[in-house]
């Protein structure tokens, strides 16, 4: 089932979500599947969601697995994930949310993150994990384990008033240069 996504200045995307206790709780495997197939019905603009943005104060986060190519359409839940490691190696990669905007006025910036990590995690077969991300899956696990700890992209874009964009400006310019806008 789809889920609503909830908008900038609702309370819940600024809150620290809570540890999920009990991965076999009927309640989260069925918030889980409705997070996939809430992903899933807008795939060309989604790489991940947590739970907050639906509502749910609770430590879990769905990251599409663009590690394993670009047109996969697997998903990996992350229950109370946990960064332990990261590079000095830096990457920009221009960022959105689905709780940031909607079609048009979807909002985009330029996020520098570790090119390298390494989070822990519950499965939602309760078995702890580890996984290795780089490049963009490492900022899509990132932006997602932030949104657990009730923190939003916008708060790492340099000079918000010029480099925010809105998705149809960025679109155009995109466009008509072939390359996303020189970070100011």
């Amino acid at each position: 089932m789809k889920l609503k996504i909830r908008q900038i200045g609702d309370p819940v995307l600024e809150t620290i979500a809570k540890r999920v206790e009990n991965v076999n709780d009927k309640k989260i495997q069925k918030l889980i599947d409705d997070m996939i197939d809430t992903c899933r019905a807008d795939i060309n603009r989604t790489a991940g969601l947590s739970a907050p943005q639906v509502g749910e104060s609770l430590a879990i986060s769905i990251c599409r697995r663009f590690d394993l190519g670009e047109d996969v359409d697997e998903w990996e839940a992350m229950i109370n994930p946990e960064i332990i490691s990261h590079s000095t190696d830096e990457s920009i990669v221009w960022e959105g949310c689905l709780s940031i905007g909607v079609g048009d006025k979807a909002i985009y910036g330029p996020v520098a993150r570790p090119k390298n990590i390494s989070v822990e995690y519950i499965s939602r077969t309760g078995e702890k994990k580890k996984l290795d991300a780089a490049d963009y899956f490492s900022h899509v696990v990132q932006h997602e384990v932030d949104h657990t700890n009730g923190i939003l992209f916008l708060k790492y874009v340099p000079k918000p008033d010029t480099n925010l964009w809105l998705s149809k400006d960025l679109d155009q310019y995109i466009e008509e240069t072939g390359e996303f806008p020189a970070v100011n």
